[in-house]
């Protein structure tokens, strides 16, 4: 369950957005909410008559442009060392295509995700010399390849770095290091992917202003920019604005034949598109096969041998898929067996035979469903590798940081980190990750559903959801905007995609909405025609028939006026007490709460929709999520209810009992009782 956080409504700076840019009062809304430190200037965003900042701004960069200057002049063999992921991917593509058109020496070298790992290492280096190469290029990668970089000029290799990831220590003593997260930046690129980073480098070289070189390479720029989740602010959002319209009618015969493979040859081309249909199947070569064949893909200019790539990425994208599904199965087992887990502030769990090159997925899809931190770890022998996803306000990587010293290495962002750990010393780590969390936050940041603007349903409508188009492109840093709309009354709830997903039929004050929401069947959903429910939705104009029409997608949904605080505040005491045996006397269920619970089961035959949603149900009687729980474990105790698993849902049945039972006197009450009087 999602915490949802409503933006403030700035009424006024709304007025004045509205005058000043003639935009409707909804995009003028959501600019004013989300904020200037967000958004930027309001005219720079609605604007795209804008410059790029002059390449040569970043340290370092007249360096790397005379050395691979120097090398062209002489025709000096050229390596660019990439990465395997689509940032990785695309940076390779766009120097590689960028020097094989003014007639350059050039080759490329991509590691091995699994035998390599991430970064320069010393026999690739060893066999780019032997490859006689003099100059390497890195993209994606180098900013902490001190070492590896000493040891390429023990060889007389020289290496120009471009990258984008932070610098941790000391520079490598590379010819050039053009990284907009050096620490003696001015940060003023410091959003840019390594992509971004490549097409500057590109536009050094040839004196550029930026929008020759786009022109040439954005649909390229584009995916990686997108596929890296960098805040579609600033330039991002001038790339991939202009990289956008450039892929729906490409000259790539690569990216034709993706877009082929994934079904997006004839829809608008979107950033959705890109993170959830091109980029994907970019990054499905280096997580089941070669990068390699992803980089080939994007090289090639033969539409048949393009095709053929191309299905042999979506064999392998559907492979990941089959993976992730058993990895998820695996971490749903491990969490059965040990519930515990999930009352971790960061949950951390291992298994041994995940693909190192698919954890990282799940890590996603655990944190969606359970709302905290997630680091899966991976065991292979005597090394273990981890992949991490978090939630704003919680950095990742600063808590796997704090564990350093046991790790044999590590790095990512705030919300995404990788790592690689000694087997023997996963526990320790977990331990370790545990009291960061529980010594720098008193309570762990709750995964929140940001919420743009309440919306009425006569505001849906084609013409003013149409308007919204001002404010794309939609992704990292500019999300699609998502709206509420209160007190609907359900109407209808229809299956529909062969019964993987509803659509419901929805009424408030004469007016009907009628909503998509994927992934919940008739039968998983927890709610029943005349109810009154809360929805928070993102909104679209398709068209269906040669009609448009606006698309209501459902993102979350619930009771209207959820006590939600109450709820929250009650899953962080729970945890706090299975974790600890600590509780607050106010945390101790009474005797109308137990009444009220059981009725509740009683009246419906049983609950099948888990504990948060029982939680909506009840909450309204003053009994938050701890109070509930522990009336559960009481009642199962004493054998009035049953509890088993629904799918992966929790289901609550009641038992016929004869007599009465006395909850108050019974042993689990007791020791609960006893928490409370601990710590009094």
């Amino acid at each position: 369950m999602r915490k949802w956080e409503l933006r403030r409504r700035e009424k006024e700076r709304a007025e004045e957005i509205c005058r000043e840019f003639g935009v409707s009062r909804i995009v003028a809304d959501i600019l004013a909410a989300r904020g200037m430190e967000e958004m930027g200037d309001a005219s720079e965003f609605l604007s795209y008559e804008k410059s790029f900042a002059d390449p040569f701004i970043l340290k370092d960069m007249d360096k790397a442009a005379e050395r691979i200057n120097r090398a062209l002049e002489c025709g000096e063999k050229i390596c660019i060392y990439g990465d395997y992921d689509c940032d990785g991917i695309t940076s390779t593509a766009l120097l590689y295509s960028y020097f094989e058109s003014i007639g350059a020496d050039i080759c490329y070298y991509i590691p091995d995700r699994e035998k390599e790992g991430y970064g320069l290492n010393k026999r690739a280096i060893r066999a780019i010399k032997k490859f006689g190469a003099g100059l390497i290029v890195t993209v994606d990668n180098g900013i902490a390849a001190v070492e590896e970089i000493d040891y390429a000029a023990e060889l007389g290799l020289d290496v120009v770095v471009t990258d984008h990831h932070k610098q941790k220590g000391e520079l490598p003593r590379a010819v050039a290091v053009v990284d907009p997260h050096r620490a003696d930046e001015s940060g003023i690129l410091g959003e840019l992917a390594g992509v971004g980073v490549a097409f500057k480098l590109v536009c050094a070289l040839e004196n550029d202003d930026g929008f020759g070189v786009l022109e040439r390479y954005g649909d390229i720029i584009a995916i990686g920019t997108v596929a890296d989740i960098t805040p579609l602010r600033k330039e991002n959002r001038l790339i991939v604005k202009r990289g956008l319209e450039l892929i729906e009618n490409t000259e790539n015969a690569g990216i034709r034949a993706i877009m082929e493979s994934a079904g997006l040859s004839d829809k608008k081309i979107t950033s959705e598109s890109i993170g959830f249909g091109i980029a994907p199947r970019i990054n499905s070569a280096a997580r089941l096969g070669d990068p390699k064949q992803a980089l080939t893909l994007l090289l090639c200019d033969d539409e048949e041998y393009a095709a053929e790539i191309a299905q042999e990425l979506e064999g392998l994208n559907l492979s990941r898929k089959e993976e992730d599904k058993r990895i998820m199965e695996d971490v749903e087992r491990i969490i059965k067996e040990k519930p515990e887990i999930l009352y971790q502030r960061v949950l951390v769990i291992w298994g041994e035979g995940w693909h190192n090159g698919v954890i990282g997925i799940t890590a996603a899809k655990i944190l969606e469903k359970y709302g905290k931190p997630c680091i899966l770890i991976s065991i292979n022998g005597e090394e273990a590798r981890g992949s991490a996803r978090s939630i704003e306000g919680f950095s990742i990587i600063d808590a796997i940081s704090s564990c350093g010293d046991m790790l044999v290495r590590y790095g990512g962002h705030a919300m995404a980190a990788g790592l690689t750990v000694k087997t023997e010393a996963i526990e320790a780590f977990c331990e370790g990750i545990q009291q960061y969390a529980e010594e720098k936050y008193e309570e762990m940041p709750q995964y929140i559903q940001r919420i743009d603007r309440l919306l009425h349903p006569s505001e849906i409508t084609v013409e003013e959801i149409a308007r919204l188009s001002v404010l794309e492109p939609f992704g990292c840093g500019n999300e699609s905007p998502v709206f509420a709309i209160r007190k609907l009354k359900i109407e209808g709830i229809y299956p529909i995609g062969d019964n993987k997903h509803i659509r419901l039929k929805l009424a408030r004050d004469g007016g009907g909405v009628s909503a998509v929401y994927f992934g919940v069947t008739a039968k998983g959903f927890p709610f029943s025609v005349g109810e009154i429910v809360d929805i928070a939705v993102a909104c679209s104009v398709n068209e269906y028939n040669g009609e448009e029409r606006v698309t209501v997608r459902i993102l979350d949904i619930r009771l209207a006026q959820l006590h939600q605080e109450m709820i929250f505040a009650g899953k962080s005491a729970y945890d706090k007490y299975c974790k600890s045996g600590v509780l607050d006397s106010d945390n101790l269920p009474s005797r109308e709460d137990f009444s009220v619970i059981y009725k509740y089961l009683k009246s419906c035959n049983g609950y099948s929709f888990g504990y948060e949603r029982l939680c909506e149900r009840v909450s309204g009687e003053g009994i938050n999520y701890c109070k509930m729980r522990l009336a559960l474990e009481v009642l199962e105790y004493e054998g009035l209810i049953e509890i088993s698993d629904n799918d992966g849902c929790e289901r609550i049945d009641t038992v016929k009992y004869e007599g009465r039972a006395d909850l108050f006197n019974s042993e689990a009450y007791k020791k609960i009782e006893a928490c409370v009087r601990q710590v009094e």
